[in-house]
């Protein structure tokens, strides 16, 4: 007959008590995702008809992973401005579809990545099922997500877009899971790239893209916020409008920067949106 010991009780009860706090945590203390709300409603009147005609061009060249892949980005990014668990739902698929064939692709493993962490965000009755067993699917996602975007970073180095999706979404991950200083880093990286291209030939007209550098500009400014460095945050900020285009990222980066200069103690508060 066998007996548990009082010591492996102890070890169980430990373990499950961490769990359970780590979902209380997750529930009561994220807030991530949306870096402005006006920014989240411009961004998404430019990606729902712009999908409406890809999604038309695909029903004739269905076995165009090009195209493919621009359709699962697309609803991607709806799923996250929006948090919509069917455009997010619908982006996984494409994205497991296209790893199918092309395994190696570290761009899309990391975008299926930031994918699973938008799952657990959006969780349908999250606030109820977060303190239930049924939470901890919740934690296995985020979990699932951060390691195919690690391992999509180790795969590609020196690709900016998997730095910029992985980073863009370490610094929106509740404080627990520890991935806050990797986004910073991951902005850091990049902004070093457009600083000076020479550190990444292979990207050279990239980083001359003045769209491009507003969003690396915008969101590095967003993940300084996290960090409560204003000081930083608006050193990026400001390299969004020192760019003179007029964009949906120009005009959030003003609007937070004359948050910043009133002194708005609750600034990095305010860059949130739904909870995970």
């Amino acid at each position: 007959m066998n007996f548990i010991s009082s010591h492996s009780i102890g070890r169980w009860y430990r373990t499950i008590t961490s769990l359970l706090l780590l979902i209380v945590l997750l529930l009561g203390l994220s807030s991530t995702t949306f870096a402005d709300e006006e920014l989240s409603k411009e961004l998404v009147a430019e990606y729902k008809p712009l999908l409406k005609t890809l999604l038309s061009d695909l029903k004739s060249s269905q076995e165009d992973l090009e195209l493919l892949k621009e359709v699962g980005m697309l609803y991607f990014q709806i799923g996250n401005e929006t948090a919509d668990r069917c455009s997010t739902s619908k982006a996984i698929k494409i994205f497991q579809k296209i790893l199918q064939k092309e395994p190696h692709n570290a761009e899309i493993k990391a975008y299926l990545g930031s994918a699973y962490t938008l799952k657990a965000r959006d969780f349908p009755l999250k606030q109820i099922l977060s303190l239930t067993p049924l939470g901890f699917i919740r934690v296995f996602y985020v979990n699932k997500g951060i390691q195919k975007m690690d391992t999509a970073v180790g795969m590609e180095d020196l690709n900016p877009f998997v730095h910029l999706v992985r980073g863009i979404t370490s610094y929106n991950l509740p404080g627990i899971f520890g991935q806050l200083e990797k986004g910073v880093n991951d902005f850091a990286t990049l902004t070093s790239w457009i600083e000076n291209p020479s550190l990444n030939e292979s990207y050279h007209d990239l980083f001359a893209d003045e769209s491009f550098k507003a969003v690396v500009y915008y969101y590095a400014g967003e993940a300084y916020l996290k960090t409560k460095n204003l000081e930083n945050a608006t050193i990026f900020f400001e390299k969004v409008l020192s760019l003179e285009q007029d964009s949906p990222f120009s005009r959030a980066a003003e609007r937070i920067l004359n948050k910043v200069k009133k002194k708005d103690k609750e600034i990095s508060g305010e860059i949130s949106g739904t909870q995970y």
